[in-house]
């Protein structure tokens, strides 16, 4: 217990959004796997601005804005027969051509931690997408939309497919309390959400 408080200590130094990320990651400790899938895929994005160990742009600001100002020039005189408001919205694209893409930052974010998802655990990762913008995952025969998107995911009996989610909710827990153990610098055991086996954390080679 000292050295995790020492290291949640050393998140203030290093300037390390803990707050959301241990809000959102309570906050999955609730018997629905896929409200605590939802609430841990939050946890794990909370961690990426961390990921960048300076900006979150590609270029320095004032010169991407330089460079761009011909660009918006060019597309407002392209699209003078659109509105301002179709206008705006091609512009504030550009804009965000300087942003590190949520991609980018998730492979930063494996990079400085050294904890990449493995086989299962991916598996689990793509599941979660489905949960974050579809709104559910627990298809079973009994679903109608399920029925008409056959063979996406399989289509089993509603307990089975639960015991399937419970496991996979388990699997993504383990992998966003990896990489938050190592994100603030802990060594030292931790309880495995999987199996409640205890583990270690090693230093970063």
């Amino acid at each position: 217990m000292p050295a995790l408080v020492e290291a949640c200590a050393n998140t203030f130094a290093a300037n390390i959004p803990l707050r959301p990320i241990l809000f959102h990651y309570f906050s999955s400790q609730i018997h629905n796997p896929e409200i605590a899938l939802l609430f841990l895929g939050v946890a794990r994005e909370a961690m990426l601005p961390k990921a960048l160990e300076s900006s979150a742009t590609l270029l320095d600001h004032e010169e991407f804005v330089d460079r761009m100002a011909p660009v918006k020039k060019l597309v407002r005189a392209q699209l003078a027969d659109q509105g301002e408001q179709e206008i705006s919205s091609v512009l504030r694209r550009i804009d965000g051509l300087n942003q590190v893409s949520v991609r980018r930052r998730r492979a930063l974010l494996i990079d400085r931690t050294g904890i990449a998802p493995d086989a299962e655990e991916s598996r689990v990762l793509v599941h979660r997408e489905d949960v974050t913008h579809a709104g559910y995952i627990l298809e079973t025969s009994y679903d109608e939309e399920a029925l008409t998107r056959a063979g996406k995911m399989p289509l089993l009996p509603y307990v089975d497919r639960l015991k399937d989610l419970t496991r996979d909710e388990k699997i993504f827990r383990h992998y966003v309390l990896r990489t938050l153990l190592r994100l603030i610098s802990y060594v030292g055991p931790y309880v495995d959400p999987r199996d409640r086996s205890v583990r270690e954390i090693a230093p970063r080679p």
